[in-house]
């Protein structure tokens, strides 16, 4: 009892010590101050919603602090009923994330990346590629069909394909995208224009760059399997394996379709017969790691088998065609990468074999047999510096092209092997970047020297390009963008010496065509919403085409000048987070500027280009949910010329309606995902080619089940 006497005595003589404060915290405006601190000596309390606080201190000084205002020391004797506090806005630096470009991605600007919807059933890049409205195709739109692809107008085999950022489409011919599944894929980069500098030759309407997934850092295993329409069926099966320093996934996949469809045209009705596919995919891709090397390796091996109708205004004359073959790309890579750099040491071959066959037309004159092998070796190196704001690429590559081709009927003796061409090219690209607290300007230059060495004569090319964006950051974020350089493209082997048939001979003194074009672009983005213009010019300068020499046979010429001009206007709306509305479309005016419009001899001067849309559009809704999501797809494509002339009318504008549906389980101990793709939903009735119907209605259904650990 006493004890506790003593401890009152002593509490109550402290508080008769202590200073009692009741005061108020607020900015010059008299409003309160929420959350003030107020230190007294250890202690500290905190001012309420109202800026008001309370406290008993033996302190001769009060510390008030408050983010966002000055700190302020207050004598405990001269506090009044307010303390007021001056604001001190906080001035943090300005952080904004951008992308980079991992290692296979371009160093251009410009790059628009397209990342697959793993739900979607997409089964190849080719249909990936295809789901965008800028993208055109000339093939049948079947599983299994081959798929060549062109960029805003151009010719197919304008595009330049790249793989992890190396050349894998022969020169001068277009590439067949359905040879690569897209399941290994991580995304697309698409670099329109002239575009050269970035790979070599065949890059004057574009680039598309294929970068392919880096092996899995998990155990995991799919299988998937599939049917459709007109007797398609497919199967896929997938592994992974990773564990301290190395990472291996592996990839099998069948694709097999009847793809005889019913069809009506301007020739007639029937049903499309001899058009069965097989198709044949593995996919292996290691890496060894080890520090900071790692080694990688990469297969992708594609056989097939294509029945091939004419078209249906000579269906007796290829009623038996077929084409089978098959190709590969195989690539050693070695990578060393340290804070500020990496190198990247890489060796590729890409082989293709190919036999057609035609023995069984009705008309002897037809009939044919042909082997034909080809080959591209490319030995690169590749090194790259950064250090923010600043980056640096440069390297050296020695490509060797080879092709051979044999007729078996009518009897060839000895292979055709015209004399292997030689390119060395040596390349650097310059970025620079600098931001200011609004603004962010963006520069890249690249320069290119290629040296080739064909059978007859050396011929020497320097691509370049400018690129420059600026961006205003804003709550809606404004964007000028634009682009100049210059492109070429070698003359294939197939059109300097074929031999495919009677009607058709090669041309060995064709030149190389070469272009230049730039590009200008708008865009403004914030939250929910992102509009883009752009405006493009491509010169095209000796044109190679297929013209009738003698009233008979077909032969290539270099035939002088094309224009093609392109007006894109993409919009995309995100009004919910899980609904997507993303449409665009395109204005084309592909020009013949070959000779003078004052002569008459040349009736093909100011005329439109062949299988050149003067509109594409395309609109897409996405409705998605962790489990569950439908996309509704619409395409429109404009008239098509297919005469040099113009006298034939084009083919006529068709747009179609494609649905495609998903469900996953939400079943962890299940993992299943089912797909459903309904294509051309108004089976309209139309073509991409002369003569060449395309199918109506079609249907496709995919189940997968996938494991992970």
């Amino acid at each position: 009892m006493k004890k506790l006497l003593i401890i009152c005595i002593f509490s109550i003589c402290l508080c008769l010590g202590a200073l009692e404060i009741r005061s108020r915290i607020v900015d010059l405006s008299g409003r309160g101050i929420a959350y003030a601190t107020i230190q007294a000596g250890n202690s500290f309390v905190f001012s309420d919603a109202e800026g008001l606080f309370h406290l008993q201190t033996r302190a001769d000084t009060l510390i008030v602090s408050r983010i966002g205002y000055q700190t302020r020391t207050v004598a405990t004797a001269t506090i009044g009923a307010t303390i007021m506090l001056e604001a001190d806005p906080v001035n943090m630096p300005i952080i904004r994330v951008y992308d980079r470009y991992d290692r296979g991605s371009s160093a251009a600007l410009d790059a628009r990346s397209i990342h697959p919807d793993t739900n979607s059933g997409l089964r190849t890049v080719g249909d990936i590629l295809l789901d965008q409205y800028i993208m055109d195709s000339p093939n049948t739109a079947l599983s299994g069909e081959a798929q060549n692809i062109s960029i805003l107008g151009n010719l197919s085999r304008h595009t330049l394909v790249l793989l992890d950022g190396n050349p894998v489409s022969n020169s001068g011919e277009a590439f067949d995208f359905s040879r690569i599944p897209a399941s290994e894929i991580s995304h697309v980069e698409i670099i329109k224009g002239a575009s050269s500098v970035y790979g070599g030759p065949s890059a004057i309407g574009g680039i598309i760059n294929i970068v392919s997934l880096k092996p899995q850092t998990e155990r995991k295993m799919e299988l998937e399997g599939g049917l459709g329409s007109y007797g398609m069926y497919q199967c896929r099966a997938l592994g992974s394996l990773s564990g301290a320093g190395y990472n291996l996934s592996l990839q099998y996949s069948r694709n097999f379709a009847e793809n005889d469809f019913r069809y009506s045209s301007t020739q007639g009705s029937g049903k499309r017969e001899n058009n069965s596919t097989k198709q044949d995919h593995i996919f292996i891709k290691a890496a060894l790691a080890s520090g900071k090397s790692q080694f990688e390796t990469l297969i992708n091996y594609h056989k097939f088998h294509r029945e091939l109708p004419g078209t249906v205004n000579n269906l007796p004359l290829f009623d038996h065609a077929a084409m089978k073959g098959e190709d590969a790309i195989y690539r050693q890579a070695f990578i060393t990468s340290a804070k500020h750099w990496n190198n990247e040491v890489s060796l590729q071959a890409d082989h293709s074999f190919s036999e057609y066959e035609n023995l069984a037309s009705s008309i002897p004159v037809y009939r044919s047999h042909t082997k034909t092998r080809s080959a591209n070796i490319l030995l690169k190196d590749a090194f790259s510096l950064n250090h923010d704001p600043f980056s640096l690429d440069f390297g050296i590559e020695q490509r060797l092209m080879m092709y051979g081709e044999k007729s078996l009927f009518p009897e060839s003796q000895e292979w055709q092997r015209p004399t292997p061409k030689w390119l060395t090219a040596l390349w650097a690209f310059a970025r620079h970047q600098k931001d200011w607290d609004l603004f962010t300007w963006e520069q890249g230059f690249g320069i290119r020297q290629d040296w080739v060495y064909p059978d007859k004569y050396s011929e020497v090319f320097t691509p370049l390009r400018l690129e420059q964006s600026l961006t205003l950051h804003l709550p809606l974020e404004l964007k000028a963008y634009g682009n100049i350089g210059t492109a070429y493209s070698l003359p294939a082997f197939r059109d300097m010496y074929w031999m495919g048939d009677s009607q058709a001979q090669g041309n060995p003194d064709l030149k190389s065509e070469s272009s230049r074009g730039g590009m200008i672009g708008f865009s403004a983005a914030n939250r929910f919403t992102r509009a883009s213009a752009e405006y493009s010019i491509s010169n095209i300068h000796d044109l190679i085409r297929w013209h009738q020499h003698d009233g008979y046979t077909w032969k290539p010429y270099n035939v002088g000048k094309a224009e093609l001009r392109n007006l894109e206007l993409g919009l995309s709306l995100y009004p919910l987070s899980f609904v997507c509305l993303e449409g665009g479309i395109v204005f084309s005016k592909a020009k013949d500027r070959s000779g003078s419009a004052n002569n008459p001899a040349n009736p093909t001067y100011g005329k439109n280009l062949l299988y050149t849309p003067d509109i594409k559009a395309g609109a897409t809704l996405k409705l998605q949910s962790p489990h569950a999501g439908a996309q509704l797809s619409y395409r429109y494509t404009g008239e098509q010329y297919t005469t040099p002339d113009n006298l034939i009318g084009p083919i006529p504008d068709f747009a179609t309606w494609h649905l495609g549906l998903w469900l996953k389980s939400p079943l962890k101990i299940l993992p299943l995902s089912l797909d459903l793709k309904l294509e051309n939903l108004s089976d309209e009735r139309y073509e991409i080619y002369a003569h060449t119907p395309q199918p109506g209605f079609n249907w496709s259904l995919g189940l997968s089940l996938s494991l992970r650990k």
